[in-house]
């Protein structure tokens, strides 16, 4: 009731791993069925800018190279989970 009032609403986003990505799609498209191509387009600018985003990676330990983890964090989010 509380988001009617303010003009929002709640879609169910199926939970099948691409939940982030169905989310925008819906957001930006109106539909979830866009979720690849966000998953595409997200990894590729985070690839692209990847110095903007390094203070949002935390490797595992210090001692590991922060880089070499934020590209192999990006490659991980590449995966299609469906």
């Amino acid at each position: 009731y509380y988001l009617s009032r303010i003009h929002l609403f709640r879609f169910r986003i199926v939970p099948d791993g691409n939940c982030l990505f169905r989310a925008a799609s819906q957001a930006v498209f109106g539909s979830q069925n866009q979720h690849r191509h966000m998953r595409e387009v997200t990894v590729r600018h985070l690839a692209e800018n990847i110095v903007d985003f390094l203070p949002f990676f935390e490797p595992p330990s210090a001692n590991d190279d922060i880089l070499d983890f934020a590209f192999a964090e990006i490659e991980r989010l590449k995966t299609d989970h469906c």
